[in-house]
Parts: structure tokens; C-alpha cells; sequence
């Protein structure tokens, strides 16, 4: 496997930990990862979620997924971006509760869409178990998580992003 996809996420992780350091206005605890697509250093966090798009369709042939299930994850991820930094940066409460809704469904439909192509490819291979592991430890932890925004949706992205380091380094025998 290439390494392209490895450097990607971590270059994903890197530049989520990059911003929550450096940002001082904001509060990792309560912001969600969205808020730091704007203002210093949005430019980076913004880099690091096409890195994450480019990563999964590298991916694409090792995950076994339909090509309009990696399609739709790249879309909700561009999607998500985009309306995140209209939405974050709009006075207008109408315009900015719309936006907010379209980034919200965004982000779900990329949660839930990587969430389901690392069950699939753990399931189809001799690491089946590991299917089950990302979704309860995600289930458990909003179950414990202190703050029910930021928390949760961090320890989420960290859990995905664990499995698609494991994906990108486990050799495949199918």
C-alpha cells in the first residue's frame, strides 16, 4: 500500500492538533472542529480535509466500498467545508441557521459514510473484530464525553482516523 493515504491522515490529525494549539479565541473543549476552518489557520485545517478526501479515494479500492458510497463521503466532506466557512462567518441568523443545518447533515452523512466503509472492509477481511470496535468505543464515549459538541464529535474524528491508519497499514488477506 502507498504511503500517500498514512501521511494524509496524519497530516489530517497533525493540522486538527495544529489549530486547537494555536488557536487561542477558540476553546477545544467547546468549539467543534468546524470553527477552526476560518480565521488563522483556517487555511491549514481547510488543506487537511481535502488531504482527507484524496486519502479516502486512494483508499477506495482497498475499503471494497461502492464508488458512489466514497463519492458521497468526499462530497459531504467538500460540502461540510465549504458551507462551514459561509456559515461560521454570516450575521444573518436565517441564512446562518440553514447553512449550520447543510453543514450539520454534512458532517453526519461523513461521519456515518467512513464509519460504515471501515465495518465493511474489517468485516471482509481476517480482522473482523476490529468492526466492531470503532462504533462502540464511539457509542461509549458520547455516552461519557463531558461536553456533548466538541468532545464527542473530536473523539469520533480521532476514532475514524485510527481506523483508516489501521486500514492503511494492515497487509490485506483476504
Amino acid at each position: 500500500m502507498s504511503l500517500i493515504p498514512l501521511v494524509l491522515v496524519l497530516f489530517f490529525i497533525a493540522a486538527n492538533i495544529f489549530a486547537e494549539l494555536m488557536r487561542k479565541d477558540l476553546n477545544p473543549l467547546v468549539d467543534p472542529m468546524s470553527s477552526y476552518l476560518t480565521g488563522p489557520y483556517g487555511a491549514v485545517q481547510s488543506a487537511s480535509y481535502v488531504g482527507l478526501s484524496v486519502c479516502l479515494m486512494l483508499l477506495f479500492p482497498r475499503l471494497s466500498a461502492p464508488a458512489w458510497h466514497i463519492s458521497l463521503i468526499v462530497a459531504a466532506i467538500a460540502v461540510l467545508t465549504v458551507v462551514a466557512t459561509k456559515w461560521i462567518m454570516l450575521s444573518n441568523s436565517t441564512q446562518h441557521a440553514s447553512l449550520e443545518r447543510i453543514h450539520v447533515i454534512a458532517a453526519g452523512l461523513a461521519f456515518l459514510g467512513v464509519t460504515i466503509a471501515e465495518i465493511v472492509f474489517f468485516w471482509h477481511t481476517q480482522y473482523e473484530l476490529l468492526s466492531f470496535a470503532a462504533p462502540a468505543s464511539a457509542v461509549a464515549w458520547s455516552r461519557l464525553a463531558p461536553t456533548k459538541t466538541a468532545l464527542e464529535e473530536k473523539s469520533y474524528a480521532a476514532l475514524i482516523c485510527v481506523g483508516l491508519l489501521v486500514i492503511t497499514a494492515l497487509p490485506l488477506h483476504i
